[in-house]
């Protein structure tokens, strides 16, 4: 199984120095740290930011070497991935680093040879935003990849700057391999349906969750509920097979302990009807069609 690298949000204080100028005039612009308009204060600082640098890969590199060559399983989606921005700093020193070269850049994962400036020590690589790729290499240093002899960089684990800048569990995408499997296992059904609760809200179009994969359907979903709450779940339907021309739902009786009833006819699908009246809401029209893949 590909192992999936943890994720951890970064603290206050390591935010503060987290590299978000796009312009590269070694000054934080409001504009560049913040969504939105208004004074910079509170929970503002936090939103997420195209421009920015919104997530990193540590590497470890654990011996002196001219070169160090590190791989790591990011797991992007086809959005995502179409923000190409890389950029190479030591943990150590903030010093950047410009010798690198790219080995493969795809939605699974990254693989790069670059000297290691500071030596022996952590090394973050930045990805997501809406930049170039900002590695020059010189041709002596490249030569010295051409050698072959390089130290291993270790991948860690993915930091995020923010929580809102971080890939969850949504939008982190099931490898190849791990959809066959999925699909392996399930040989006859026409479509798979996974139920999320809303804590989880299903964000991908074109890609599985990797849990989605890894994990496969279940067959019940348990959700709590205060009386007279408003309360939402979600089904992902997955077209495996073929597609699927229109998608129909019908509720039946929800039942909890002790035989406790919630009739069908309280149970609202939003994509499929709604009840909310206004001239600005366009109501959804069917039929559904779910392509398949």
């Amino acid at each position: 199984m590909n192992q999936q690298l943890a994720h951890r949000i970064v603290s206050d204080e390591e935010m503060k120095l987290w590299p978000v100028d796009r312009a590269r005039s070694g000054e934080k612009r409001w504009a560049e740290t913040t969504w939105g308009t208004g004074p910079l204060e509170g929970d503002r600082r936090l939103l997420y930011n195209w421009n920015v640098w919104p997530c990193r890969i540590v590497f470890e590199v654990k011996q002196a070497a001219a070169v160090a060559r590190g791989e790591a399983l990011w797991r992007r989606s086809r959005l995502s991935i179409r923000m190409k921005g890389l950029k190479l700093l030591s943990a150590a020193t903030g010093a950047v680093v410009s010798d690198v070269q790219v080995l493969r850049y795809e939605q699974g994962g990254v693989s790069l040879a670059f000297r290691p400036v500071d030596g022996p020590g952590l090394y973050h690589l930045y990805y997501g935003a809406h930049e170039d790729i900002l590695f020059d290499p010189g041709p002596e240093w490249l030569r010295d990849v051409s050698s072959g002899v390089a130290a291993d960089a270790t991948p860690l684990r993915i930091e995020a700057r923010c929580a809102i800048d971080d890939f969850d569990a949504m939008e982190t995408v099931a490898l190849p391999d791990e959809v066959e499997g999925l699909l392996a296992r399930f040989p006859d059904a026409p479509y798979l349906v996974f139920p999320e609760d809303r804590d989880r809200p299903i964000k991908m179009q074109f890609e599985l969750p990797a849990h989605w994969a890894v994990n496969g359907p279940v067959r019940e979903l348990a959700i709590e509920a205060d009386r007279h709450e408003y309360r939402v779940f979600q089904l992902g339907v997955y077209a495996c097979q073929k597609a699927i021309p229109d998608v129909a739902v019908k509720a039946g009786d929800l039942t909890g302990p002790g035989g406790a009833t919630i009739e069908a006819a309280r149970v609202q699908c939003l994509t499929i009807e709604s009840r909310i009246k206004s001239r600005y809401i366009r109501k959804p029209c069917g039929p559904f069609a779910v392509p398949c893949g």
